[in-house]
């Protein structure tokens, strides 16, 4: 489309003519070393450590953070989304479940417990969560909490992994036609995962950022 020949022709992609790297996606590292001091709201794809030892300290007391957690309703479907992100196949008929959950799953060190300890200093530091899919509620919330553009244009994307995206099939997920697997891949999740832990706990309480009740 237009659109993406116009966004991809920018000068972060004439730095940076890998897919991984563009004004969607720039380096963690290019990040810090610019500064974070004047961010509203700082995205980024990282480990756990990045919050407590690059984030946390900004603005040192005087600033409160709020870090939001993306988290699916489903679980199960998260872990089938990331076998197909990886174009992988989960295998049912398995012997070893957990070695099996772990060989699909993706990024599990983004979310460790040892967050939660950091809300013990509630009045610099909260933990909240909320569902992405879809992600128009979490942008209309947001949307009440950042300020505005003063000039809006079209948003012009760029997909990273356009290249290897592969077409989910959810139907032929062999999963779904067993809901004695699904219930036990959710409790491995739930008390191997820090993260599917967090989101088990999280979603439809107070913390949740989009739960209405």
């Amino acid at each position: 489309t237009t659109g993406f020949k116009l966004c991809v022709q920018d000068a972060m992609s004439k730095y940076y003519n890998d897919t991984m790297r563009n004004r969607g996606f720039v380096d963690t590292e290019l990040m810090i070393e610019i500064g974070l001091e004047d961010c509203d709201y700082v995205a980024v794809e990282v480990e756990h450590n990045f919050w407590k030892s690059k984030f946390l300290p900004l603005g040192g007391q005087k600033v409160k953070k709020e870090l939001h957690v993306p988290c699916r309703q489903d679980l199960v479907d998260h872990l089938m989304s990331m076998a197909n992100h990886k174009r992988q196949t989960f295998d049912c008929s398995t012997e070893d479940l957990k070695g099996e959950i772990g060989r699909v799953m993706m990024t599990p060190n983004r979310f460790n417990k040892s967050l939660l300890q950091l809300e013990e200093q509630r009045d610099i530091f909260s933990l909240k969560c909320f569902n992405p899919l879809p992600i128009e509620p979490y942008l209309e919330h947001m949307s009440q909490k950042l300020q505005q553009k003063r000039f809006h244009t079209r948003y012009a994307p760029r997909w990273k992994n356009n290249q290897k995206l592969r077409i989910r099939d959810k139907e032929n997920e062999c999963i779904w036609k067993n809901k004695m697997l699904q219930n036990l891949v959710r409790k491995i999740l739930v008390e191997d995962y820090d993260y599917f832990s967090y989101c088990a706990k999280c979603l439809g309480t107070k913390n949740d950022l989009l739960h209405i009740g």
